[in-house]
């Protein structure tokens, strides 16, 4: 809405979802290098994705570097971010799962 193509960035973070699952099978989230590698891979594929498709939808010209700088500070930028918030979402995570646990259900003395 603002200057940016509207469907690119959902489309985009459509496919990364389904890559976010498909990593989630096979990768064990309880280590942080994988989480920091999920975290890159999809950042670099989601920058990618939208800048090329953008410039071919408006037909501006691809510059490589001034591109890998801004992808550069990107990446860095969501993983310092993953590394601060990553714990707060794991501890929350396990506190939401304790909190479906079979001794909390109240359904079983039906």
């Amino acid at each position: 809405m603002l200057g940016k193509t509207v469907g690119i960035s959902a489309l985009v973070l459509g496919i990364i979802g389904i890559l976010g699952e498909i990593l989630s099978k096979n990768f064990s989230k309880d280590s942080r290098f994988i989480v920091m590698f999920m975290v890159i891979v999809t950042t670099a594929i989601y920058e990618i994705a939208v800048y090329v498709l953008t410039m071919l939808r408006t037909g501006g010209t691809i510059e490589v570097f001034a591109f890998s700088k801004i992808l550069a500070v990107e990446i860095l930028f969501n993983t310092l971010i993953t590394i601060i918030i990553y714990p707060i979402i794991k501890k929350a995570g396990y506190y939401v799962e304790n909190l479906f646990d079979d001794k909390f259900i109240l359904t079983r003395y039906f």
